[in-house]
């Protein structure tokens, strides 16, 4: 069920593949320029959404096989930052949201210490196996223009959630990569917001509490 990207509509192109569980499933480009794709095969992505600040979900098949997240990348190009998410042998079903709760499973740990916080929480998906994080860095400080931090703060049951912490209100775009299995989340900040230097008020430097 694709309510929200479904509904952004965008330049349909062939149809990709999201796992051997999973039909096939429209691909919608819109408003891209090259510089967009970053290192990506245009051929390869999917836009589902272009910038926005609105929630965007994806549910997965209730059958569908547990994805496993097993890295997560930070890269930054002119104008925004990216964070991929990299599955294995599908993408989960995900919710992406602006929140002011904490981390946690429960959103009651400690946040990302930032200005503003996308929460990007998987369904159907793990990022551990047999106890051991199967993600080298689950904390990333980047200190990019938009991304400042990259935090994982629930790995439980079929739930994985990231808060992604940025440098002040922002919105973001959310491609996928279904040849490659990667949820792509591009981040920038508005041009009139007010950032706030990592560490200066209102940051926090404890991490949020790692549920594993």
């Amino acid at each position: 069920m694709l309510p929200l990207l479904a509904a952004c509509g965008g330049e349909q192109g062939e149809t990709g593949s999201n796992g051997a569980d999973e039909p096939p499933r429209e691909l919608y480009r819109q408003g891209m320029a090259e510089v967009d794709y970053g290192d990506l095969d245009p051929d390869d992505v999917g836009l589902h959404v272009t910038w926005a600040t609105n929630p965007i979900s994806y549910d997965p098949r209730p059958d569908s096989e547990t994805a496993r997240l097993t890295d997560v990348t930070i890269s930054s190009y002119d104008g925004f930052d990216r964070v991929t998410f990299n599955f294995e042998p599908r993408i989960p079903g995900y919710r992406l949201h602006f929140t002011q709760a904490g981390g946690g499973c429960d959103g009651t740990g400690a946040d990302a210490g930032t200005p503003a916080q996308l929460a990007v929480e998987f369904t159907r998906a793990t990022a551990s196996d047999d106890g051991s994080s199967l993600i080298d860095e689950r904390d990333l400080t980047p200190g990019h223009p938009a991304l400042w931090r990259a935090v994982q703060t629930c790995d439980e049951g079929d739930r994985v959630t990231w808060l992604l912490g940025t440098s002040g209100e922002a919105e973001y775009r959310l491609m996928e990569a279904l040849a490659y299995t990667l949820l792509v989340v591009d981040l920038r900040v508005f041009p009139d917001s007010d950032a706030v230097p990592p560490g200066g008020e209102g940051a926090e430097t404890d991490p949020p509490v790692d549920s594993n």
